[in-house]
């Protein structure tokens, strides 16, 4: 079977300015940053809703849409050090919930203690759990930590509860 292209992960800036969610309900576009904003990533329902600001962001986001579309990630990479990973409610965009926040106390530890730490979305398992990977290195992390990370949905709460090695 052919994975259509709005499934991918789409990284902004780049060369396309938009991303389709896999139901052709919605939208995910950028503008690019002027010298009074940074750059943001705007929601829309399709096929003729009003974009909303949704994320202000310094560097590069990468999104990657759920298999029905009704969320999707955004990895924020906010720095040269670190990334973060938050999800979205398509029918609620304004309201971001960090998965950082949900890891298991070792995977978060290992995160903190790390002067570069990075936090990614890799991959929907199904419309409710996500993988993502955590690596970083540091002064107490030398030789470096690289670690998948199940996220699942229950209910309206998320939860990251294993470590994948």
């Amino acid at each position: 079977m052919i994975t259509p292209i709005f499934t991918l992960l789409i990284l902004f800036p780049g060369t396309r300015h938009t991303s389709i969610d896999p139901s052709h309900r919605y939208e995910v576009s950028w503008r690019e940053a002027t010298s009074e904003q940074p750059h943001q990533l705007l929601f829309r329902k399709l096929p003729a809703g009003p974009k909303t600001l949704v994320r202000n962001f310094d560097r590069s986001v990468e999104v990657l849409w759920s298999p029905s579309g009704d969320s999707f990630l955004v990895t924020d990479h906010e720095g040269s050090d670190s990334s973060r990973v938050y999800v979205y409610n398509s029918s609620v965009p304004i309201t971001p919930h960090e998965l950082r926040a949900e890891l298991p106390t070792s995977v978060a530890r290992s995160l903190a203690e790390s002067h570069h730490a990075y936090l990614s979305a890799s991959k929907w398992l199904d419309d409710s759990a996500v993988l993502l990977r955590a690596h970083g290195y540091g002064d107490t992390q030398r030789k470096g930590f690289d670690l998948h990370v199940r996220c699942g949905r229950k209910g309206g709460a998320w939860l990251c509860v294993s470590v994948v090695r």
